[in-house]
């Protein structure tokens, strides 16, 4: 493995200091670290909502751990792929689950064909389309 794709909850967890965030150090180090455009969303909403609430230090910690990911923005293929996760859930009647948060971060790790590391279950729903979900 040379690249991953780091959920929102894992960048969540090391901002706190979530002991839990150790479980997953083993994954990031020696792998190249790929945040989607979702996550980046997702974490400015966080910040936002949570800004009294957070350690001091949280910014700072974000806009390190940011700079040294990369990135993926939207692309034509990263679109086909979010269409045929959602239609996936569409079809197996999970329209209640349907986060396109979640979507998206999918998409990024299929379409780059690396795989995701999270503590969110929801992304167990994906595997049957390939994805790989650690641990």
């Amino acid at each position: 493995m040379n690249a991953i794709v780091v959920d929102t909850n894992i960048v969540v967890m090391m901002i706190r200091g979530d002991e839990e965030y150790e479980t997953f150090t083993g994954y990031l180090e020696g792998n190249k670290q790929v945040l989607s455009f979702a996550t980046i969303a997702e974490m400015e909403l966080w910040f936002l909502k949570e800004k009294e609430n957070l350690p001091n230090d949280a910014l700072i910690k974000w806009e390190e751990f940011k700079a040294q990911c990369e990135v993926v923005h939207t692309s034509d293929g990263l679109i086909a792929r979010a269409a045929q996760l959602a239609w996936h859930l569409h079809m197996n009647k999970d329209e209640s689950r349907r986060r396109w948060h979640d979507i998206w971060i999918a998409a990024t790790a299929l379409e780059l064909g690396i795989p995701v590391v999270t503590n969110d279950a929801d992304f167990q729903k994906f595997k049957p389309l390939g994805l790989q979900v650690l641990p």
